[in-house]
C-alpha cells in the first residue's frame, strides 16, 4: 500500500491511501500541498519531516549512550 494525497477541498489536501476497490481512505489532512506530500514521504517510508537526517523509524528507538 502506498499512501497518497489529493486536493479535498479549495484549501484542503487529504493523505490517504486507495484499497484495491478504488475506495478512498483519508489518514490526515493539510493546509498546503507540501506539508501534504511531506506527510506521504513520511508514510511510505521516508526521512522524518521535521528531523530529515533521521531515517524513518529510527525516531523511536532510544538514543544511543557513547562510552566513555
Amino acid at each position: 500500500m502506498n499512501y497518497v494525497y489529493w486536493q479535498s477541498e479549495p484549501e484542503l489536501w487529504t493523505v490517504g491511501y486507495y484499497s484495491p476497490d478504488g475506495e478512498r481512505h483519508p489518514e490526515s489532512d493539510h493546509s498546503s500541498k507540501e506539508d501534504a506530500a511531506a506527510r506521504v514521504h513520511y508514510l511510505n517510508g521516508g526521512n522524518e519531516p521535521e528531523n530529515p537526517s533521521i531515517p524513518h523509524g529510527d525516531e523511536l528507538q532510544e538514543p544511543r549512550r557513547s562510552r566513555s
